[in-house]
């Protein structure tokens, strides 16, 4: 469910205003998007509370995660997510909400420092053990002669 959540974040096109409840898009040059945000209990508010509970729970995935492959898919996830929400700050931007804006610019924030912390914790989890390593036999044909 965490991986959909940030995959349905990085599929959202520009000028859409999504629905995280049922996971739709409104683009915000349709008739009654704001209506139709309101009948489902969305805005962008919430839009920000939601992202907010995303990388907490986030965050707690990687406490429990000890697999080297597991963060580099949510490391991986999160970079993809980072078009999506650059696309909600930009709609939210053009249709002169700037409050709601410049909150998921802190959420984007978060975003990417969670990213410099799931690369670190890869890099130093990196061991011999989790790799191959490359052996270099000079002159071969004396070995097996």
């Amino acid at each position: 469910m965490l991986f959909r959540d940030w995959e349905f974040i990085s599929d959202i096109p520009e000028n859409v205003k999504p629905c995280f409840y049922d996971k739709t898009y409104n683009y915000s040059n349709e008739w009654f998007v704001t209506l139709k945000r309101r009948y489902k209990g969305e805005k962008g508010e919430k839009g920000v509370v939601y992202i907010n509970k995303l990388i907490d729970d986030t965050m707690d995935y990687y406490k429990d995660s000890i697999d080297v492959n597991s963060l580099r898919k949510i490391k991986e996830t999160l970079q993809k997510s980072i078009t999506g929400l650059n696309n909600i700050i930009e709609t939210y931007k053009k249709d002169d909400q700037e409050g709601v804006s410049k909150d998921y610019m802190t959420c984007l924030e978060k975003i990417n420092k969670m990213i410099i912390i799931f690369d670190k914790k890869i890099n130093n989890k990196k061991s011999f053990f989790s790799h191959t390593p490359i052996i270099f036999v000079e002159n071969k044909y004396l070995i097996t002669n």
